[in-house]
């Protein structure tokens, strides 16, 4: 465990420029579930376990699709993070449920996203059924499964997105080549980031609405994204357009100041460009939502 969490931090160090976090004193030794945005099949469970392993608090389990493994190329990067395997197929929720709730009663912590999959656009959102589908398999109410153990969500930010050009290509519903999942992860691992933010929040309880549930941890996720000047140079080029148009309009490179940025959208293809940019506006477009209802 203790070779695990050291190559992972040695790899975090060397592909971000400086890290820091907020909010890890709200996390307490119990079971708990880190809850998180999630863009990158690496970043975001590896920063987190990296703030854990840091501060001395026990890291996270992370939910890892089935396809992955069947790489071997990826088993070592895998193998980094404690892990669990999610499968794929359709109707497998509650097999899930059970493992995660079978972990947690074991005292793990547990790392899940906040929807199935990447965000393929920035603009995060917690799928509704995620903690009813937990509770419901463990037979109690969402209120008495948030007493029971720990839901913390966490917003994880890095100035720059590594694998922004493999997404945008998911976003549009391109064909990609079986060894995708590897060049993506890769990236993630090795990429540079640039600063790196984790805020961890206070637990969220639970209500009968499953609605107020994921709208309670979107709010925090939302509220304590830290946006860089990537994000709020994106958000500036995309905010005169209606947002219909942003992943299809054209981008002005003179509003993309950092050389960096301008660079990795520039070197994606044409069609693809839009789609990067507001992978970086959306974050600081709905931070701003979110500050502003406070």
């Amino acid at each position: 465990m203790e070779l695990r969490a050291s190559v992972n931090s040695m790899l975090i160090d060397r592909s971000c420029s400086l890290i820091t976090h907020s909010g890890i004193e709200q996390v307490q030794r119990r079971p708990t579930i880190f809850l998180s945005n999630h863009s990158d099949i690496v970043r975001e469970p590896a920063g987190i376990n990296y703030v854990l392993a840091k501060e001395q608090l026990p890291v996270a389990y992370v939910g890892m699709g089935s396809n992955l493994y069947r790489h071997p190329l990826l088993w070592p990067i895998i193998a980094l993070q404690p892990n669990f395997s999610i499968p794929r197929q359709e109707g497998r929720g509650r097999h899930i449920a059970m493992r995660i709730n079978s972990l947690l009663d074991e005292g793990k912590n547990i790392w899940i996203a906040q929807s199935k999959g990447r965000s393929r656009t920035g603009d995060f959102r917690t799928e509704i059924t995620i903690l009813p589908g937990l509770a419901k398999a463990r037979g109690v109410s969402i209120q008495q499964y948030c007493e029971t153990f720990n839901i913390v969500p966490v917003a994880v930010s890095a100035a720059y997105e590594p694998a922004a050009e493999i997404v945008a290509k998911l976003a549009a519903k391109q064909r990609l080549p079986w060894w995708s999942d590897i060049e993506s992860i890769v990236r993630g691992t090795v990429g540079y980031k640039g600063d790196m933010h984790i805020a961890f929040n206070a637990p969220i309880s639970g209500t009968g609405k499953p609605s107020e549930v994921s709208n309670a941890i979107d709010t925090a996720i939302h509220q304590s994204y830290k946006c860089f000047s990537t994000h709020a140079q994106a958000y500036d080029e995309r905010k005169h357009l209606p947002i219909h148009e942003w992943s299809t309009a054209p981008v002005n490179f003179a509003l993309i100041r950092d050389s960096r940025l301008r660079q990795q959208i520039q070197q994606a293809p044409r069609e693809l460009q839009p789609r990067i940019v507001s992978m970086y506006a959306y974050p600081f477009k709905n931070s701003m939502v979110y500050q502003n209802s406070l």
